[in-house]
């Protein structure tokens, strides 16, 4: 049953097909090289810039020379674009330097991309064309295996939709234990769709090893999908450790401004042509203009990278010898990443119970609309500014683990400032305790 369902799912033969598994294995595990310096990553983030688009380019539709172009573009033979809502010169400039980011050391066709409007866009598109090639009848017991602690949304995308088309709702899985995966892999074998991680989760900074899971995965012939928009392809190149799919929001640090939205999914060449199909009936098409403008910011990338994770290491240096905070949940060195967990950490504050600690969590926020200095409460992160979120005070239930947690994200400049406002807020928040 196993063979036959692989066999009648493309979306699936695309991304585990026999030439990726060689590819994959002369290529993409590489166990001494786990990514590019950074001048490497520097030289591919502005390689090409010089060679403006060509004005029709950046057209939602440019004219033609006749109807049978657009087989011809189709099929390779012939430059350009001819309907945005397939494609266009600006997507293709911004996916070529993602792939060159996540992806530059592999031959060139290996690996493609697709720019989505949001990263939820890139998820949901991705995990469904996935799916979609598995008859109706033959749905029921299927699913996604996750980690325990996705991305809340994410949550919704692997549960309710997946539901509503007939399969069954994710199988949760401490991804940080590979023998975990592999127990869970070993009793649903026949029922597991792909395996979806987060290089590292939000906001508890658990680390997967990667490396470890894909080759667990491969054994059963399922594809690995890596979430790693946290890390970004400066802290970690998730293909070289054998993910199938990569994802990203480039609402976030590879966008750089904190303008625009969008999202992208890099894959197997094959994967992504079936995607690029699939995607013209959904929608979720990020415009020209949005390509362009994330394009832009994408020369900057790791250098600014550098400063946010080092700012990050800083706070939660800081924040470590602070009596009141719990824990830090931030991880300083991780095999097979640079710069550890990256620049987004969480601390957990203090209490005798969930209630005080929900209380504190409040509390410093109110603090923290009072206290002078950089950071401030926003939700996302990698528009060059300090942030911080409360996990449990978004007005609905949340478990005892996120009770009093606050997430952080560096921004860029000075980390002395963000310290000195984080020491006046805590010292306000337990001020008699």
């Amino acid at each position: 049953m196993k063979n036959m369902r692989q066999k009648r799912n493309p979306s699936s033969g695309a991304l585990r097909s026999e030439d990726w598994i060689v590819y994959q294995a002369g290529h993409l595990l590489t166990p001494g090289k786990s990514f590019d310096d950074i001048a490497t990553l520097t030289e591919r983030a502005q390689r090409g810039r010089d060679a403006p688009l060509d004005t029709l380019d950046t057209l939602i539709a440019p004219p033609l020379d006749g109807p049978l172009d657009i087989l011809r573009i189709e099929q390779g033979q012939k430059g350009g674009h001819w309907y945005s809502r397939y494609g266009s010169g600006p997507e293709k400039a911004l996916v070529q330097r993602l792939v060159d980011l996540e992806a530059g050391y592999a031959p060139a066709g290996q690996v493609d991309g697709i720019a989505t409007d949001c990263g939820m866009g890139a998820i949901s598109l991705a995990l469904d064309c996935l799916a979609r090639g598995i008859p109706i009848n033959e749905r029921a017991g299927m699913k996604f295996l996750v980690g325990n602690t996705p991305y809340f949304m994410t949550n919704e995308i692997v549960d309710e939709n997946m539901r509503d088309q007939g399969f069954e709702e994710a199988i949760r899985v401490d991804t940080t234990s590979p023998e975990e995966v592999r127990k869970a892999l070993e009793e649903h074998r026949d029922g597991i769709l792909g395996v979806f991680v987060e290089t590292i989760s939000n906001p508890l900074i658990g680390r997967t090893d990667i490396r470890a899971i894909a080759e667990i995965a491969h054994e059963f012939n399922k594809p690995v999908i890596v979430d790693n928009t946290l890390l970004t392809p400066y802290g970690q190149q998730a293909f070289r450790l054998g993910a199938d799919v990569v994802i990203h929001s480039l609402s976030k640090y590879l966008s750089g401004d904190g303008k625009t939205n969008g999202g992208v999914v890099l894959a197997p060449h094959e994967f992504i042509r079936g995607l690029r199909g699939f995607r013209s009936m959904r929608g979720g098409i990020l415009s020209p203009d949005a390509c362009k403008q994330i394009d832009a910011g994408l020369s900057k990338f790791p250098g600014e990278m550098e400063e946010y994770t080092r700012n990050a290491r800083e706070l939660a240096r800081y924040l470590a010898t602070v009596p009141n905070v719990e824990r830090v949940h931030y991880l300083a060195e991780c095999p097979d990443t640079r710069n550890g967990s990256g620049a987004v950490f969480s601390i957990s504050l203090a209490g005798a119970s969930g209630e005080e600690k929900q209380q504190h969590e409040r509390s410093f926020f109110e603090e923290l609309r009072k206290a002078s200095g950089p950071i401030e409460c926003k939700t996302s992160f990698g528009d060059g500014r300090y942030g911080a979120l409360g996990q449990s005070t978004f007005g609905w239930g949340v478990p005892d683990t996120l009770k009093g947690v606050v997430r952080l994200s560096a921004g860029l400049g000075n980390a002395r400032f963000a310290i000195e406002q984080l020491r006046n807020v805590l010292i306000n928040v337990y001020r008699g305790k």
